[in-house]
């Protein structure tokens, strides 16, 4: 009886301290920046604040509303959801590799939004990125 209870706060311990690691990494190294209101459906981004100034830099990313927006090392502007196609871990933009890369699972994708390598066999869901002066415009696409 004793192995038993001894064995199931083991058990319980670990369950708890999983839970706990698994929170922790839900969101990627890079601070966020989203601001208080908004939805995904048409909204802008003004560079000169110092909150998005980095996006004028190849690899740099932010999120905004429920987006990654990012510069990539092409210097394209892309904006995907933030969310891996897989299990909905959070997604991070790795200048180095110039990929998105899922925290979770290490699903990556392309500057593209297409599935580089999986376990995601799903492409990211692209929203059009437009500049005008230092004005940023996303929208969703079709």
């Amino acid at each position: 009886m004793v192995t038993l209870g001894a064995g199931y706060l083991a058990v319980a311990g670990c369950m708890s301290a999983c839970k706990n690691k698994a929170a922790k990494t839900e969101e990627p190294v890079k601070a966020s920046a989203e601001p208080k209101a908004g939805s995904v459906v048409g909204f802008t981004i003004d560079l000169n604040d110092p909150q998005y100034a980095d996006l004028d830099k190849p690899g740099a990313y932010v999120y905004v509303n429920k987006l990654i927006i990012a510069r990539t090392n092409e210097g394209n502007l892309v904006a995907f959801g933030k969310k891996c196609t897989h299990q909905g871990g959070p997604l991070a933009y790795n200048a180095e590799s110039g990929l998105f890369q899922c925290s979770w699972h290490g699903s990556q994708f392309s500057g593209k939004g297409e599935v580089h390598r999986g376990p995601a066999k799903v492409n990211l869901k692209a929203h059009n990125v437009a500049k005008e002066a230092s004005t940023l415009t996303i929208t969703p696409k079709g």
